[in-house]
């Protein structure tokens, strides 16, 4: 595998990052509204996922682009863009989830919406692991093992609701 310019690993290395804190960060949110108290239609759903990565989208541009300049890091039109795109990784996953909110009202079912929706993020997860590692020159056998690592992150946010839950009756 070549060298890559470090500034270019850098972004890479950030992008990446959102994408799989945003597919987790939904993910959680979406075993939070599995709660009926919580969530009771696709409408309340969408909203919910629309206001949950807005704000977290917005907040980690900002965050991102104040610590780069307290770090003496000017703060320029490209650097503001930058990590408005970062944060624009993070806004994809929430759309299509909006998008299965609203292709899944007529069934007015929330509970079957949020089961597709978790089995879509978990696809993510694994697809972003494998596919990252493959990017990366890793071989098919240790990139099917990152998409899995990836995945188990995941579940593992469905086993801690589902324990809480269980705590909580």
């Amino acid at each position: 595998m070549s060298e890559v310019d470090p500034s270019v690993r850098s972004r890479r290395v950030a992008r990446a990052s959102l994408e799989i804190y945003g597919v987790l960060t939904l993910l959680g949110v979406l075993e939070a509204a599995s709660d009926k108290a919580i969530v009771d239609s696709n409408a309340a759903l969408a909203v919910l996922v629309a206001a949950t990565s807005a704000s977290i989208a917005l907040a980690h541009a900002w965050s991102a682009t104040i610590a780069e300049s307290l770090n003496g890091v000017a703060l320029t039109r490209s650097l503001i863009m930058q990590e408005l795109r970062f944060a624009a990784a993070f806004l994809l996953p929430a759309g299509v989830m909006i998008a299965i909110c609203i292709l899944t009202a007529p069934l007015d079912d929330v509970a079957l919406t949020i089961t597709i929706e978790q089995d879509l993020l978990l696809g993510a997860l694994f697809a972003i692991g494998f596919v990252g590692a493959r990017h990366s020159g890793a071989s098919w056998r240790r990139s099917l093992a990152w998409g899995a690592i990836d995945v188990s992150m995941g579940v593992l946010i469905v086993i801690i609701k589902n324990l809480l839950s269980l705590i909580g009756h």
